[in-house]
């Protein structure tokens, strides 16, 4: 295994071994994609732990929130998983796996109206609510008109198209397509 700081507090173990360790990709846009490589601390022992560094705050908190393949790592007081955990639908958080600034990962047709309200106030930095504001970011960054009978949030999912269109240009010349 490449060279780790076991005491980063940014450490996730993958519960699943796999011979030779677990690539997991984050991310569809392969101009922005993060390959997280879980291998096991000593390539010797079969019940070593097999774990990766993971600074991305958003990416970490992905990572912990699918207890049954992952858990935070802490050298100081490691203790070998006997069971892998199941995932518990009364228990889960409303994390939103979604990166914003990612759209090819997006579903835009059944993303959530408080998703597309994030959307505006994180990426885009516009007031959800406001119509005029919306329709005229359209228009001056993707040449679209938008009628003002529509919802506030038919106009943010209109905008994040356009965006997920850029955005897979953006990757296809990222692969020489």
């Amino acid at each position: 295994m490449s060279k780790i700081n076991l005491n980063s507090e940014n450490l996730i173990e993958c519960l699943i071994k796999r011979k030779g360790g677990t690539d997991v990709p984050f991310g569809f846009n392969a101009a922005k994609q993060i390959t997280y490589r879980f291998r096991p601390l000593d390539v010797n022992d079969p019940e070593s732990p097999h774990i990766a560094e993971v600074s991305n705050e958003d990416h970490y908190s992905r990572f912990i929130s699918i207890r049954e393949s992952y858990r935070p790592y802490n050298s100081d007081n490691y203790e070998p998983v006997t069971q892998i955990p199941s995932a518990d639908q009364d228990d889960e958080d409303e994390f939103d796996p979604v990166d914003g600034n990612d759209l090819l990962s997006v579903d835009l047709n059944t993303v959530s109206n408080d998703w597309l309200q994030n959307f505006a106030k994180d990426v885009l930095k516009l007031p959800p609510k406001t119509k005029d504001k919306l329709s005229t970011y359209a228009k001056t960054t993707y040449g679209l008109d938008l009628n003002h009978s529509m919802t506030a949030n038919e106009m943010i999912r209109s905008i994040a198209i356009e965006r997920k269109k850029e955005e897979r240009n953006a990757h296809e010349a990222a692969k020489g397509e």
